[in-house]
């Protein structure tokens, strides 16, 4: 129905086979990209690949993989693909602890928006962490005691920036929320900026601010628009997407302030 095509054919015999319309995404595939922007394909296998996430020993990734069955998975770099969550509903955006050992993710059950984490090597059964209302998890604090998420409901009817602790009450805070729409947090890895991107200034950009402090400062990283920051494994480069497509990167200087390059 979205695409206002159908795949299907009838036999002679008037059996009707048909490709039955799948939410989500077509097929792609993982590839990695060096400083040059060489592309060296990864094995697994094309699919509805959405979002990857590299885990803090660089040994594996986390997938979404919107097909007909909208799971987490993980690939190693022996090549091995894994099902980590197995519900008949969808689950999104796979993000690592610190410690490697859980993937934190948004989950549609029964119709409502919930966080779960599930162990990464898929034993035993998901935990539920809350039930939030239009939650889709950013990043994990450096500590791994707390979750930045996406809220759809935020102020104005914008997208807001908010925190939820993992554990005890599962308390949760606005961390950037302002009537303009601010998305797709990312901590650092020394756990003291965030990046996020905000139209504040009429179109997306990328900025930083310190964290947890978010009102002592902010950098605007970005120019001519961005997308979809994600920090360096060192802390001194911010990567971002274009608005053509084209992987931009930064150098930061940091100290008691940050200096975009």
């Amino acid at each position: 129905k979205s695409s206002a095509a159908a795949a299907f054919d009838v036999g002679r015999d008037g059996r009707l086979i048909f490709a039955p319309n799948v939410p989500g995404l077509s097929n792609r595939s993982l590839v990695w990209v060096d400083r040059q922007g060489k592309e060296v394909p990864l094995t697994a296998p094309p699919r509805a690949y959405f979002y990857a996430r590299v885990s803090p020993d660089g040994q594996r990734l986390s997938l979404d993989i919107r097909d007909e069955n909208q799971d987490i998975w993980t690939w190693d770099t022996r090549g091995t693909l894994s099902r980590v969550t197995r519900s008949s509903e969808s689950e999104q955006y796979g993000l690592w602890s610190p410690d490697g050992q859980w993937l934190i993710y948004a989950a549609t059950q029964q119709g409502k928006q919930t966080l779960y984490r599930a162990r990464a090597n898929g034993i035993g059964s998901p935990e539920l962490i809350a039930e939030v209302a239009g939650a889709y998890p950013n990043a994990v604090t450096a500590d791994g005691k707390q979750i930045i998420f996406r809220s759809e409901v935020g102020t104005k009817g914008a997208n807001d920036l908010l925190t939820i602790s993992i554990d005890g009450e599962h308390a949760i805070k606005p961390l950037i929320a302002t009537e303009f729409d601010e998305l797709n947090a990312a901590v650092s890895p020394d756990g003291r900026w965030v990046a996020f991107q905000s139209n504040l200034s009429g179109r997306m950009e990328i900025y930083v601010r310190p964290f947890p402090d978010v009102n002592a400062g902010q950098w605007t990283v970005s120019t001519g628009g961005g997308l979809k920051p994600a920090w360096g494994p060192d802390g001194r480069e911010l990567f971002y997407i274009s608005f053509d497509n084209k992987f931009m990167v930064v150098p930061l200087t940091t100290g008691a302030s940050l200096a975009p390059g």
